[in-house]
C-alpha cells in the first residue's frame, strides 16, 4: 500500500456521501437565459465537504456522454436525462477518479466539495443560439454556454465556491472536452484574492481531429464542425484559441487539440493514445452508420472487427493503423512544446479503453511502476510551476509481435 493511504483516518476511509441532485433555479435560468435541450433548467450534482480542513477544496468534473450533431438526433436527446434535467435522478457518483468519493484512491478530493456538471446541451456546454428550434412538434434549445454560467452562480451564490482557495476541473469523455473548452474561463468565473490553485485535469476527452481509415475523410472533424455552427458555439470556446486560428477556423476550437496550445491553466492529461472510443468514432469512423445518438461510428467490418480483442488483430492493417495513431495522438500532444509548459503533465497510456480513470483504470493502470491514481495525485499536491517532465508519463510502443500491448497492467485489450 503507497504511504499517502496509510496516512488516512478510519472516518476517511469510510465511503463519502453522493453528490445530489441540484436543479437550477427558474428565476436563476431565466436571468441567463439557460436551458436544456428541452426547455427545463440545467442542473448539477453536489455533495459538500466532509473535513473542515477540506472546506475551500473543490472538483469540478464535467460529466460525458457523446454529443448530438444534428436537430434531429438532438430532440431524440432531449428525452434523456443528456437533454432534460427533468430526468436526472436524486444522486450520483463515480465509483473512482478525481470526483470519487472513493478515499483509497481520491485521498485529495474524497472529502472535499465534489460536483458533477451534468451538461444537458449536447454540446459540451458550448451552445449560444438565440431562440428555439422546432423539430416535429417539439422545441429545442441550444443553451449550453448559459447553462454552465447559471451553474456557476448557484455554486457562488449557494454553495461556497465563491471561498475556493483551490479548485481542480476535470471530466470525462465529451466532459473530458469540455474540461479543456472551459478551464481557463471558470478559473476567471471563481478568481478571488483566495484562490491559490487551479488546475485541471481532463480524462479521455482529446479527441483527434484525424481521417478515417474506415472511409470518408475526417468524420469525427465534420460532426464536430456541425456542432459549432448549428449550436453557434463561437461564444463558449476559447477566445484565445479563436484568436490564434483565424476567421473561418473558429470550429478547431471546440476540440480539445485545438485549444490545447492556447490554455493557460495548468493541465494533466489523462487519456489512452489508443482509446476505444476514438478508434470505432474517429479512427474508422462512417459518415453513414449510426451508432449512439447524433454520431457516427463504424461498425468495424473486417479485419477492424478484431478490436473487439484487438491482442488477437494480424500485424498489418489494425495494428499498424494503431500504432500511427498512437503517434498522431502525441504529436497533436505536444504541438507547439505544448506538453512542455511548467505546472503541465499527463499520464498517457496504451490500455484501449476509454474513461477508464472513472472505473478500475484509476488504480489498475501503471506506467513506469507508477499507479494512475498515484501520478495524478503527485501531479495536483506538487507546485503549479513544476517542470513537465516531474509529471509526464508517456505510453509504450506497441510490440513488433503478437499480442502487441506493451504495457502488462492494461492486460488484454
Amino acid at each position: 500500500m503507497l504511504p499517502v493511504l496509510a496516512l488516512l483516518t478510519a472516518s476517511a476511509m469510510a465511503a463519502q456521501p453522493k453528490p445530489q441532485l441540484v436543479v437550477v433555479d427558474q428565476a436563476v435560468a431565466d436571468r441567463f437565459g439557460a436551458k436544456s435541450l428541452d426547455g427545463s433548467p440545467p442542473a448539477f450534482y453536489f455533495a459538500g465537504a466532509t473535513n473542515a480542513s477540506m472546506a475551500n477544496r473543490w472538483v469540478l468534473y464535467f460529466k460525458g456522454g457523446g454529443w448530438c450533431i444534428d436537430d434531429v438526433s438532438c430532440a431524440d436527446r432531449a428525452k434523456t436525462d443528456l437533454g432534460s434535467s427533468t430526468k436526472l435522478a436524486a444522486e450520483f457518483d463515480f465509483p473512482h477518479g478525481f470526483s470519487s468519493g472513493d478515499c483509497a484512491t481520491n485521498p485529495s478530493f474524497c472529502e472535499a466539495n465534489r460536483v458533477i456538471l451534468w451538461y444537458t446541451d449536447g454540446g459540451s456546454f458550448t451552445g449560444n443560439r438565440e431562440g428555439g428550434v422546432r423539430v416535429g412538434s417539439s422545441t429545442i434549445w441550444y443553451r449550453g454556454h448559459a447553462n454552465l454560467r447559471a451553474i456557476v452562480d448557484v455554486l457562488r451564490a449557494d454553495h461556497g465556491l465563491g471561498s475556493a482557495t483551490e479548485v481542480l476541473v476535470s471530466g470525462g469523455s465529451a466532459g473530458g472536452l469540455a474540461a479543456y473548452l472551459h478551464a481557463d474561463e471558470l478559473r476567471a468565473m471563481v478568481a478571488s484574492p483566495r484562490l491559490r490553485v487551479f488546475k485541471a485535469a481532463p480524462a479521455s476527452g482529446f479527441f483527434l481531429n484525424h481521417t478515417s481509415a474506415g472511409g470518408g475523410g475526417f468524420v469525427y472533424g465534420a460532426q464536430m464542425r456541425a456542432v459549432f455552427g448549428f449550436m453557434n458555439s463561437s461564444a463558449g470556446v476559447p477566445a484565445a484559441c479563436l484568436a490564434r486560428v483565424g476567421p473561418g477556423r473558429g470550429h478547431e476550437c471546440i476540440t480539445a487539440a485545438g485549444v490545447w496550445p492556447t490554455m493557460a491553466t495548468p493541465t494533466f492529461v489523462q487519456n489512452s493514445a489508443v482509446d476505444s472510443w476514438q478508434l470505432g468514432c474517429v479512427l474508422t469512423s462512417s459518415p453513414t452508420e449510426p451508432d449512439a445518438p447524433g454520431m457516427r461510428c463504424h461498425s468495424l467490418p473486417a479485419p477492424w472487427t478484431c478490436l473487439s480483442s484487438w491482442h488477437a488483430c494480424p500485424r498489418s492493417p489494425v495494428v499498424d493503423a494503431m500504432a500511427a495513431y498512437r503517434a498522431d495522438f502525441l504529436a497533436a500532444w505536444r504541438r507547439d512544446g505544448a506538453s512542455d509548459r511548467p505546472g503541465f503533465g499527463g499520464f498517457v497510456h496504451t490500455c484501449v479503453t476509454h474513461v477508464g480513470s472513472q472505473g478500475d483504470e484509476w488504480d489498475g493502470v501503471t506506467i513506469g511502476g507508477v499507479p494512475f491514481f498515484e501520478a495524478a495525485r503527485r501531479w495536483w499536491e506538487g507546485p503549479s510551476d513544476a517542470p513537465a517532465a516531474n509529471n509526464t508519463h508517456l505510453p509504450c510502443e506497441l510490440g513488433a509481435e503478437a499480442p502487441w500491448q506493451c504495457n502488462p497492467s492494461c492486460g488484454k485489450d
